[in-house]
């Protein structure tokens, strides 16, 4: 059971409920991320790897939605999805507390944003959800960010620690160390070049011992 608060090190939680998360170079920068769900098989969801850690974050979140709430495509999915990420990251019984009785401003946002881990936008998002903010409110700080440029980059000093995901590369050193699968072997398996496959997901090569090869004999 997930503990109450903030959620730390949400690639963590959602690698120990069955989904492989992966970094990568999406081919539309614009592409935060996307998920695909193959029979049979855990859930990958890839996101784009330029990505400052608070965004990340949201775009897991919302992903994470996707695979709970949406069988099917509908209108109302990426709202709700990121509604729910929203939720899932800040919690509202437990979130309430750092808003009620605060002036909600950019410090205070500021300030909440290395305890909460997400972006201050999100926590503007969930303070005017939650009523702590009204729409008046809402629209003047929705201006000061337009004004002082954050809606695109928030100040570098408050950038959150990198999250790694460990699943995939766990899944790869099986693959060397107990069955004895080359870089070359890999490669082969996963349909991509040897280099990409260092490049992406930082496979080395294995020293243990060959994996056995079947001959036949006359």
């Amino acid at each position: 059971m997930m503990p109450a608060g903030p959620v730390m090190d949400l690639v963590q939680w959602i690698e120990r409920a069955g989904c492989f998360v992966m970094y990568t170079d999406l081919p539309d920068a614009a592409m935060s991320g996307v998920t695909l769900r193959v029979p049979d098989m855990r859930p990958c969801i890839f996101v784009n790897r330029s990505m400052p850690t608070d965004r990340i974050r949201h775009t897991l979140a919302h992903e994470l939605g996707h695979l709970i709430m949406h069988r099917y495509p509908s209108e109302d999915m990426e709202r709700e999805a990121d509604a729910f990420a929203a939720s899932f990251l800040m919690p509202a019984n437990d979130i309430r507390p750092y808003f009620a009785g605060k002036k909600i401003d950019l410090k205070l946002l500021a300030a909440l944003k290395p305890e909460w881990r997400v972006s201050m936008q999100s926590l503007l998002y969930r303070s005017t959800t939650l009523g702590y903010v009204n729409d008046n409110q809402a629209r003047y700080l929705w201006q000061q960010f337009n004004m002082k440029k954050l809606r695109m980059r928030e100040p570098a000093e408050l950038d959150l620690p990198p999250e790694s995901p460990s699943l995939i590369a766990k899944l790869f050193q099986m693959h060397q160390e107990s069955l004895s699968y080359s870089v070359d072997d890999l490669a082969t398996l996963f349909a991509i070049h040897p280099t990409e496959l260092k490049r992406l997901y930082g496979v080395g090569e294995h020293s243990g011992a060959k994996r056995p090869q079947l001959r036949v004999v006359g």
